[in-house]
C-alpha cells in the first residue's frame, strides 16, 4: 500500500520502499488502441458477449491464454530439438512421437491413459 499523501506532507517528500514501488507499478496497467479487420472484431465481440465479460478482460485474458500456449509450444520444441541434436539412443517413444508429430501438445484437452496405468 502507497503512504498517504497530503498538503503538509506532499508526494515529492513521500519515499516509497523497493517493495511499495514494485506493488504500485505491478498494479498499474497501460491502455492501448489496436487495429483489428472487421470480420476479427465481431468474432471477438460475439465471444466476449457470450462469456459476459467486458471487452479489456476478455483481451487480456485471450493475450495471457496466447502467450501460456506459445511458451509451452516454445518448451517442447526445445525439447524435441534437443533430442534431436543429441539423441538419447533409440528411444522408440520419441521417434514414435517425432513420426506422427504432435501439433497440439499445448492443449488443455486431456491425454489418454497409458495401457497399465489404469
Amino acid at each position: 500500500m502507497l503512504p498517504e499523501v497530503s498538503a503538509a506532507r506532499p508526494l515529492r517528500d513521500v519515499r516509497l520502499t523497493r517493495y511499495d514501488h514494485w506493488s504500485y507499478w505491478r498494479k498499474v496497467t497501460k491502455k492501448t488502441a489496436i487495429s483489428l479487420p472487421d470480420d476479427l472484431f465481431r468474432q471477438i465481440e460475439r465471444a466476449r458477449k457470450r462469456s459476459k465479460k467486458d471487452r479489456s478482460t476478455w483481451i487480456q485474458e485471450a493475450a495471457a491464454d496466447y502467450l501460456k500456449r506459445k511458451t509451452m509450444q516454445e518448451k517442447i520444441d526445445a525439447y524435441f530439438d534437443g533430442y534431436r541434436r543429441i539423441p538419447d539412443g533409440d528411444d522408440p517413444d520419441f521417434l514414435a512421437m517425432e513420426k506422427i508429430g504432435i501439433e497440439d501438445a499445448a492443449s488443455d484437452e486431456e491425454w489418454p491413459e497409458a495401457p497399465g496405468d489404469a
